[in-house]
């Protein structure tokens, strides 16, 4: 997984399998987050922060973009546990600099919570304005739902015909 951000709410995060292209992209600017998943041709578009009862973004994502921007850009918010259920610590890296570790423990939507971990790899340069324009590819079907964290954590009950393939 890659992570990118950038000030406001813009946030690119990009997921990889052992092998292969992008598995997954979602782009977020200005409230809105468009994922597009290339090996199925399909899209899903939607609100990037938590709805109004305190639920993850339309996608899945606990605290919503801005938190998560404001997070990789090395700002510290505060820790402990919010109304999505996300306690997260951050292990800061220089000042201005994104952390070298975040350690999320995140509630899935049954209740089930789920533990990720990002580590700083690198430093890049920052990402220009069109990693964060994003545009539907021609000959893509919209999805009706998706949600980021069944992708990064895999339901492990699932039944095996629907159980994520190497």
């Amino acid at each position: 997984m890659q992570a990118f951000a950038a000030g406001g709410d813009r946030l690119r995060i990009e997921l990889y399998p052992p092998v292969g292209g992008v598995r997954l992209s979602v782009v977020c600017a200005g409230g809105r987050a468009l994922a597009l998943v290339p090996a199925e041709r399909s899209y899903w578009e939607g609100s990037c922060e938590p709805d109004a009862s305190g639920g993850g973004g339309g996608f899945g994502l606990p605290r919503g973009a801005a938190f998560w921007t404001r997070v990789l850009l090395g700002e510290v918010p505060a820790a402990g546990d919010d109304d999505a259920g996300a306690r997260v610590r951050i292990e800061p890296g220089r000042a201005g600099e994104p952390p070298l570790r975040v350690e999320a423990e995140l509630a899935r939507e049954d209740g089930r919570r789920a533990m990720l971990t990002l580590l700083r790899q690198s430093l890049l340069p920052p990402a220009g304005d069109e990693a964060f324009r994003p545009e539907i590819p021609q000959g893509f079907s919209p999805l009706e739902a998706l949600n980021l964290l069944d992708l990064l954590v895999p339901d492990e009950t699932a039944p095996a015909d629907r159980q994520e393939r190497p």
